[in-house]
Order: C-alpha cells, then structure tokens, then sequence
C-alpha cells in the first residue's frame, strides 16, 4: 500500500468516527457512513487496499460494500479512468514485445496473464508469471514432468549444457529472469525495469523456440 493512501484512509476514518460521535440520530449516523463511502470513492482508495487495512474498513466492506454493486463498480471504473494514461502507455510500449514463434497454449495463457499484469501495473505479478512462462518451456524441452520440482537455475545451466540455450547472452538473459523472480517471490524489495524483464522472457523463449541448423 503506498504511504499517502495509509494516511488519507486514517484521515477519512477519523474523520468519519468524528461524525459518528456527534451523531444524534440514526438518519445522521448513516449519513455520516454516505459521506465516508463516497469521500473513499473520491479519492481512488482501492477496495483490494481496504481489505486488507484496518479491521472496521473490512467489516463495513464485507456487510455493505459487497451489496452494493454499483458502488464497486463506480470504483473500480474510477481507478480505471485515474490509471488511463499510464493504461495506454504501457500497452503502447508492449509492441516490440509479442512474440512471432508459434506457442503451446500453456505458453500462451502464461504470458498472456503477464501482459495483463504489466497493462495494469501489477509489476511483480508480471515478473513472477514471466518467470513461469520461462520454467514451463525448459521442462518441456528438458523432458522433465510438469509437476516435479526444479530449480529454473538448474534448468538453465542445464538447458545451455544440451544447446537448448544456444548463447551465453540467453543463458544470461535468462538467469536474470530467474534472479529477479526469485526476489518477487519472496517479498524483497528489489528495483527492476519491468518491460526490460518481459522483453528478456521474449528473447530468451524466441531462441528456444527458434529452429536451428543441426
């Protein structure tokens, strides 16, 4: 959650307790609620923050929120409309980044989840699917089981050992993947250029897939 919106949440509550308080009907009461639901809508809090933010915020969210379709929908429509510009941006750098070879359907889904996420601005979302789509497609042309565990590190020295990584530079490329994977995975902060991550994913999938002279 980002700092200000922790904050402006505390303010908001505080400030809706404050009307509660000096409250002298039940109509008041409510409408005190009214302003506090409409201020969350104004300011663009996510819902998805809320639920996992303060206790009072749930319940209100689980025993009203939730019935309230409209509501959720002005709101996610509202997020929708502040992250537009962003929305356009991030889809229009993505178009050096499609992949021309063709995928399994598996490939597929993966990267199609982790485009979503990139659009969205779910960065480690997408680094972590960016890493699947790469421990996916060693397995299979490694010949290992699906659902047997590797470490993608291992799968990769081994997959520039048989060739399947023709170059050291996609051997690289693809350590960098797994590194920074690994960081999102376990919650470390770790700066990265996302685009940069899913545009290695591309390369590194492209020359595996690639048919090359024996």
């Amino acid at each position: 959650m980002k700092k200000n919106e922790d904050k402006i949440i505390d303010e908001l509550f505080h400030e809706f307790l404050t009307e509660v308080n000096h409250a002298k009907s039940d109509p008041e009461r409510f409408k005190a609620y009214n302003n506090f639901r409409q201020k969350l809508l104004k300011k663009s809090l996510s819902l998805m923050t809320c639920l996992w933010s303060k206790p009072v915020l749930q319940e209100m969210i689980l025993d009203d929120i939730m019935q309230d379709d409209d509501f959720i929908g002005d709101v996610f429509e509202n997020e929708v409309l502040e992250d537009r510009d962003n929305i356009i941006d991030r889809f229009k750098n993505l178009r050096k980044s499609f992949i021309k070879t063709k995928l399994s359907d598996k490939i597929k889904d993966i990267l199609g989840e982790a485009t979503r996420c990139y659009v969205y601005g779910f960065n480690q979302a997408t680094v972590a699917l960016c890493r699947a789509a790469l421990d996916y497609l060693l397995k299979e042309k490694l010949g290992k089981k699906e659902d047997e565990e590797y470490r993608l590190s291992d799968l990769i020295r081994e997959a520039r050992k048989e060739r399947i990584l023709s170059k050291d530079t996609m051997k690289k490329k693809a350590w960098n993947v797994n590194e920074i994977g690994n960081q999102v995975m376990h919650a470390r902060p770790y700066k990265f250029d996302t685009l940069k991550i899913i545009n290695s994913t591309r390369e590194v999938l492209e020359s595996i897939l690639e048919p090359r002279s024996k």
